[in-house]
């Protein structure tokens, strides 16, 4: 939005990656109408969202984000064929590993990653969502949402917040905060203060290293 406020409505915005070329686009006028939306799905290529069980989502349901593709368009990792077949999430569909949802007017929104799931209680928990709201707490600079090893639930969310300036933050507070902003189950069970969080080089948040800590493997129940 502050670019479009800069230069004008005239920014095209392209989403896909390297494996499939680019499946979504959006220009200035349609994010303004679609704010957040990577746009509609480009031909030869149709958007579909499946769900946990493995069956087709309906129109703004959340779930893994994936395009049908013509045979020649198909993901191939070389040299890796596991992780070939797990791009395939339907005959026909791969995913880039997001997860997102399709409005009804055919505009696909991204809202997490698929290797960034918490798996708590046996509910699939999706962390951006619970970023995006805490963000918001004035006392909060940045903030990381991660699952963690949890006796009870396999997994339970956990914050790593950065304090906005010289504001401390008040754990209590931001905790009635966020069950006063989304549902129960999306709330981080515990909160830890930190100094920064580690950033990979292309400046996003390291998730990986970020659980690191907690955990004994590199493998999370989520996978």
């Amino acid at each position: 939005r502050a670019m479009i406020d800069w230069f004008g409505p005239v920014l095209v915005e392209s989403y896909g990656g390297s494996e499939i070329g680019s499946v979504c686009k959006i220009d200035s006028e349609e994010w303004l109408a679609h704010p957040r939306s990577v746009g509609r799905a480009v031909p030869p290529f149709e958007a579909v969202v499946v769900g946990s069980d493995g069956n087709e989502l309906g129109r703004g349901e959340v779930g893994v984000l994936g395009f049908r593709t013509p045979p020649e368009r198909s993901i191939v990792y070389h040299a890796d064929p596991e992780k070939t077949a797990a791009a395939q999430i339907l005959p026909g569909v791969a995913t880039l590993g997001d997860v997102g949802y399709v409005d009804d007017d055919g505009y696909v929104f991204i809202t997490d990653r698929i290797a960034d799931m918490v798996v708590s209680g046996g509910v699939n928990l999706y962390p951006a969502e619970s970023e995006r709201i805490l963000a918001t707490h004035p006392a909060v600079a940045e903030v990381a949402v991660i699952g963690v090893p949890d006796e009870d639930l396999g997994e339970a969310l956990l914050a790593l917040v950065v304090p906005e300036g010289d504001t401390p933050v008040n754990v209590d507070e931001l905790t009635h905060f966020a069950q006063a902003s989304m549902a129960s189950y999306k709330c981080p069970k515990k909160y830890v203060v930190v100094d920064e969080l580690t950033r990979n080089v292309m400046g996003k948040l390291d998730k990986k290293a970020l659980r690191a800590p907690y955990w004994a493997s590199d493998r999370t129940i989520a996978g």
